[in-house]
């Protein structure tokens, strides 16, 4: 009977240390949160068979994908594109114009004084030309305006005003406007032709670059509902503008925040930490 006893005085520290261990066990998964489940079951079109249900905190309402989807097929279609100007093409154009310039105009056929005259109405084509650059037809715009890069600075401009390599020929009439451009029309069309590159396309990485940025303005909520707000009443029916305040409460439940995955790990954390205590 001794040895019983002895054994249970013993053994008396152990016993209440394994009781208080469970006593505070029990008390953390008492008082641990118990959030991320909402409670309530709902259908789009049906009543609502729960009682009256007010927010129980302040929450945003949340986009729906096809909502946010609709913001971004927006702007795309009206995202304004960027076309670059190459300098160095026109550059070089405008050496081969110089270069090329004496085998449509030969020296026995004009003075000195003509061929000067004659190189500086060719030169004033090309700069009307080159203002904006000539665009090579390659992805037209679905917008009538576009930005123009040019020595790094974007103009919003029309589309229209930039001329297209195909055009060349139709462009070279509307802007021969003087008397020696138009005497020598045809000879100029011809050395254009042999000289002239397109210097203008779309800029297709800086254009992607803009629209992401756009993209990820779009607000994914729309509006608030603050805490004590009536969302819907008993035996009101789930239609869609209560429907998306619903699911956005639903959501609110079940987020991160307030996870099984969390809850489990913190009391695991809980435990471990009266364990060592």
């Amino acid at each position: 009977m001794s040895k019983i006893l002895d054994s249970f005085l013993r053994s008396q520290s152990l016993i209440y240390r394994v009781f208080i261990y469970l006593t505070l066990v029990g008390a953390i998964v008492f008082f641990l949160p118990k959030g991320g489940q909402f409670k309530y079951e709902f259908q789009k079109g049906k009543p609502w068979q729960h009682p009256n249900l007010y927010a129980p905190f302040d929450f945003a309402i949340r986009k729906t994908a096809e909502e946010v989807q609709f913001e971004r097929d927006q702007i795309e279609k009206e995202h304004i594109p960027y076309f670059v100007y190459d300098t160095l093409i026109a550059h070089r154009v405008y050496e081969n114009f110089d270069s090329k310039f004496p085998d449509f105009f030969t020296a026995p056929e004009f003075n000195p004084n003509q061929l000067r005259i004659l190189r500086k109405v060719g030169l004033n084509l090309l700069d009307s030309l080159f203002t904006t650059g000539i665009w090579d037809g390659s992805f037209p715009p679905k917008t009538s305006e576009v930005y123009l890069v040019k020595n790094k600075e974007a103009v919003l401009i029309p589309f229209s005003r930039i001329p297209r390599i195909a055009n060349l020929n139709q462009l070279l009439e509307q802007i021969a406007v003087t008397p020696d451009a138009m005497l020598h029309l045809e000879r100029y069309k011809n050395l254009f032709f042999e000289v002239v590159q397109p210097n203008v396309s779309l800029d297709e990485e800086l254009t992607q670059e803009e629209l992401e940025l756009e993209f990820n303005q779009i607000s994914l909520t729309r509006g608030s509902i603050a805490e004590g707000t009536l969302i819907i009443a008993q035996g009101e029916v789930v239609e869609a503008e209560n429907h998306k305040i619903l699911v956005s409460l639903k959501a609110e439940y079940e987020s991160e925040l307030w996870s099984s995955r969390n809850a489990k790990t913190l009391m695991l954390g809980y435990i471990i930490l009266v364990a060592l205590v």
